[in-house]
């Protein structure tokens, strides 16, 4: 298979870092306690405090469904006429192979914004994917 492609706007992990948005939930939760209540922070017992504010700003790790995938296969038309290892006379217009396309779905749970946040080690080679509610989706297509 030579390609993976799921659309235009599809890396994972590519939305901002950990550590700054680690930072900026920080800053929310201590906004939030700032602007409570002198009274009412006074009259709270820590451990209900620190109980709400765990809940509120817990994050929910996602965890991938693997033994529950689903993959679909369908026969496409590939443009092939910037594969340089091809014999292609003109490459200024599409020529199109007959390929395989692979539909991917990986069911997960937990926080969908996991995938968005870059991880504090990771390379250039982000993967792609769509993430929906309870599924990331991607295509595998390639010709022979």
């Amino acid at each position: 298979m030579r390609g993976y492609n799921s659309g235009s706007n599809d890396l994972l992990f590519n939305q901002g870092d950990w550590h700054s948005t680690q930072d900026a939930w920080k800053k929310k939760m201590v906004s939030a306690i700032e602007a409570m209540d002198g009274d009412e922070l006074l009259n709270t017992s820590t451990t209900d405090l620190a109980r709400y504010y765990a809940e509120q700003c817990a994050f929910d790790t996602p965890t991938i469904h693997s033994d529950d995938l689903l993959v679909d296969q369908r026969e496409i038309q590939i443009d092939v006429s910037h594969d340089r290892n091809r014999l292609i006379h003109d490459r200024s217009r599409p020529f199109y192979m007959t390929g395989t396309a692979l539909d991917v779905e990986i069911p997960y749970s937990g926080n969908k914004i996991g995938f968005d946040i870059q991880p504090t080690t990771w390379s250039t080679g982000k993967p792609r994917g769509t993430v929906a509610a309870n599924a990331i989706k991607f295509t595998i297509s390639g010709t022979t």
